[in-house]
């Protein structure tokens, strides 16, 4: 899965190759999960891209890790991911 492009700007400290080197096969969910307060990111283009993340604590540290995402190629079908996830916050960026 593709969530967008990796920019590098001149002079940037992070090179391609290093994000390269992050990209593999994550395990995520494949059906929503109700377990914990979710939020969603959303960047409106052809297509939507979206992201879910869930509020843990481990170890006593609160992270928001990632358990879902994706492409929405309409907002009906962006609508329907949104009821899917039930996410508490969403943040849409667009242009």
């Amino acid at each position: 899965m593709v969530l967008g492009l990796a920019f590098s700007a001149k002079g940037s400290k992070i090179f391609g190759w290093e994000l390269d080197k992050c990209q593999r096969d994550y395990s995520m969910p494949t059906i929503p999960t109700h377990s914990g307060m979710k939020v969603m990111g959303i960047d409106v283009g052809n297509p939507i891209y979206y992201v879910v993340r869930e509020r843990v604590t481990e170890n006593g540290v609160q992270s928001l890790r990632m358990v879902g995402g994706g492409t929405a190629m309409d907002f009906d079908v962006l609508a329907k991911k949104i009821r899917d996830w039930s996410p508490r916050l969403v943040v849409i960026d667009a242009d």
